[in-house]
């Protein structure tokens, strides 16, 4: 049986890199469309994207490789091979599935708060068979305030008639677990490689962690 905090009804679920093994699919969309048009991908170039927004990201790709398109015709690109990377490749983590059937048995009410949009998880989520085990899902056409505040994340409680006290967030990610932590949410910070760096960090601020699915949860020494 796994752990589940008693003072908790409800879980709420970042998607890409805590239920999905997705965190990389980004860059390897980079990847596929340099080599599309003839170009090489450097890492130096995928870490400048990190910091630009989409629009952004696809002005300094044309000035940077020379490409004679416009912002939205990349853009449109990218989002294609995000797509189909969504509905036909990305697998769940290993485990996450049973680990949610075991939380419904427990009567835990599940939610899913993610700022991919409806087009990318509802595929993806289909497809792993983890989209029968959420009771709310929340995403970025629901309510588009994203992660840099805590609003998601009390919504997504609302919408389970749960209080934010109430919920256990599971995130992959410092920002977004920080961002929980302020609304008032415990966090389980969630182990994915892409974020590897910080997760001692996460392990220090926030009661629980998760290495996998299949062992589960741990209370963090604080």
């Amino acid at each position: 049986m796994i752990y589940f905090p008693e003072s908790c009804r409800g879980a709420i679920f970042d998607m890409d890199g805590t239920l999905l093994d997705s965190m990389h699919i980004w860059e390897q969309v980079d990847i596929d469309f340099l080599a599309a048009h003839g170009r090489t991908f450097t890492k130096e170039y995928g870490a400048n994207l990190k910091t630009l927004d989409f629009r952004q990201s696809a002005v300094y790709t044309i000035d940077l490789f020379g490409l004679a398109m416009t912002p939205a015709e990349v853009i449109a690109e990218w989002d294609a091979l995000a797509l189909a990377k969504y509905r036909d490749e990305l697998p769940a983590k290993p485990h996450a599935v049973s680990y949610l059937r075991e939380l419904r048995s427990k009567g835990i009410r599940i939610a899913l708060a993610t700022v991919a949009p409806e087009r990318y998880y509802a595929p993806a989520l289909k497809r792993t068979g983890l989209l029968p085990y959420f009771d709310v899902i929340v995403g970025p056409d629901d309510f588009p305030t994203g992660k840099n505040s805590p609003e998601l994340f009390i919504h997504t409680a609302a919408c389970m008639r749960l209080k934010p006290e109430e919920c256990l967030v599971y995130e992959d990610t410092l920002t977004a677990a920080e961002t929980a932590k302020k609304g008032g949410f415990p966090v389980c910070a969630v182990y994915d490689p892409a974020s590897e760096a910080d997760f001692p960090r996460m392990q220090q601020s926030f009661p629980y962690s998760l290495m996998d699915f299949q062992s589960g949860i741990r209370l963090n020494c604080r």
